[in-house]
């Protein structure tokens, strides 16, 4: 999907593994999933120079019951709290993490890794059912 989409424009390859417990989250909870992952892999595209880059969606192993974002790239560092275009977007993951009582952490070394985590909530039984 989108990460094949991202890697194929920049020439970036980018391993993507997506458990399958989130296939029904509720729909603010996954607009903001992928908007979340979509401005990390664009920082990579426009910004890390990166060779290659791995994306985890799984169950935080360290937080049961919380949703782990993970993103890791061989791509230049940088420093997070610079005022560059990179800020733009990474305020915009803090967001959409802050609005599903989440937190976003970022490492620059050795290599960029981005974990947000944040509390998945779920289509109820009823959107389920409509849905299909």
């Amino acid at each position: 999907g989108l990460a094949r989409e991202v890697g194929s424009r920049s020439g970036v390859d980018i391993r993507a593994s997506v458990g399958d417990d989130w296939d029904h989250l509720s729909a603010d909870c996954g607009d903001s999933v992928v908007r979340i992952v979509t401005e990390a892999l664009r920082n990579i595209e426009k910004h890390a120079h990166a060779r290659s880059a791995s994306l985890r969606v799984i169950e935080d192993p360290s937080a049961p019951g919380m949703l782990l974002i993970e993103v890791v790239d061989d791509g230049e560092s940088f420093d997070p709290g610079s005022a560059s275009s990179v800020s733009f977007g990474l305020a915009s993951i803090r967001e959409h993490a802050a609005e599903h009582g989440g937190s976003v952490e970022i490492r620059s070394a050795p290599s960029t890794t981005l974990r947000v985590r944040l509390r998945p909530s779920f289509e109820s039984e009823w959107d389920a059912a409509v849905r299909g």
